[in-house]
């Protein structure tokens, strides 16, 4: 079965079909376009619809190639590893990449838009903002109990599935070792809005997720992003980079006033919760305890808090790449 690859413009067309590992799919539109790959809608012979990513290596310098499918492999890895492990995961069906053609496919669920959809210049109401965030802090907890970091939060991430918001896109991620500790990473890679400011630095970490996590509340609360008004691309670098201070207009809800600000700052330390073992502090996790608090009750929190530090104490990760 041909791929019904155009190469005039690297898109399939609706009569195209794709196999992969010998199941058949077809295309049925293209649903989204990202730096590296192309979404659609396909579906199987059962009739059961799925969202393919498609991606085209060669249209990349020989030199990239065995970089980009290394990218592809690990991303598709982690996904099968994510797949089943909580409700805001998506689930992952198969993935293959062929050689010949330089094309690689992964087949995951269907999401039915994104959060973007609901975040257009103006602030949700508090009902809907309370609801998005309590499935945010989750998918956090999620991602830190599978001890990955995801490193590119958005709102084009977050998929919507029967009410359910999905992380993913991971073609940035990776696994954790440590609770708090920084990687170094080669490249400054992300979406700018919400790049954290160590990204600037070639660091990531938990941290830099919940930075991300923060500059979606401050949205959803606010209608932009923090640094939105700013166009000059390399002036919003420099920006973020040097911590300018962001404006927050003032708010009735006091908690979330606070909240907010502690998503965005490079000072919050973990606070009494950690502080109880063994007085190891991490910047900007202080949110995480008064985050679950909120969700949780505070019994729970503590429960949660030291079993994910106890986890995260491991000197090894459960994923390896």
């Amino acid at each position: 079965m041909g791929i019904g690859l155009s190469r005039r413009d690297n898109v399939f067309d609706s009569k195209s079909s794709i196999t992969v590992h010998g199941r058949e799919y077809h295309i049925l539109d293209a649903i989204g376009q990202g730096g590296e790959a192309t979404v659609y809608r396909c579906q199987d012979k059962k009739g059961s619809q799925h969202a393919v990513k498609m991606f085209c290596f060669s249209r990349y310098p020989q030199v990239q190639i065995r970089q980009r499918v290394d990218g592809f492999m690990k991303e598709a890895r982690i996904l099968q590893y994510l797949s089943g492990r909580s409700p805001h995961f998506v689930d992952f069906v198969d993935f293959e990449y062929r050689p010949k053609e330089n094309i690689g496919y992964m087949i995951m669920e269907l999401g039915r838009g994104n959060l973007r959809q609901f975040l257009q210049g103006m602030p949700l109401n508090e009902p809907l903002r309370r609801m998005i965030w309590q499935q945010i802090v989750n998918i956090l907890v999620a991602l830190q109990s599978a001890r990955i970091v995801h490193a590119d939060i958005k709102p084009e991430n977050l998929i919507l599935v029967d009410n359910t918001l999905k992380i993913t896109d991971l073609s940035l991620a990776f696994p954790s070792t440590a609770m708090g500790q920084a990687f170094r990473q080669p490249m400054i890679r992300g979406t700018l809005d919400y790049m954290a400011p160590e990204v600037f630095l070639h660091e990531t970490s938990l941290e830099s997720d919940i930075w991300s996590a923060g500059v979606i509340l401050y949205e959803m609360t606010y209608g932009r992003p923090p640094y939105f008004g700013i166009f000059d691309r390399h002036q919003k670098m420099d920006a973020i980079a040097r911590m300018t201070p962001i404006s927050y207009p003032p708010l009735n809800d006091h908690y979330l006033f606070d909240l907010i600000q502690q998503c965005l700052t490079l000072d919050a330390t973990l606070g009494v919760y950690l502080s109880m073992t063994d007085g190891l502090h991490y910047p900007r996790l202080a949110v995480f305890a008064s985050i679950i608090t909120s969700l949780l009750g505070t019994d729970t929190s503590i429960m949660l808090l030291l079993s994910l530090m106890s986890l995260f104490r491991q000197s090894q990760p459960i994923f390896e790449c």
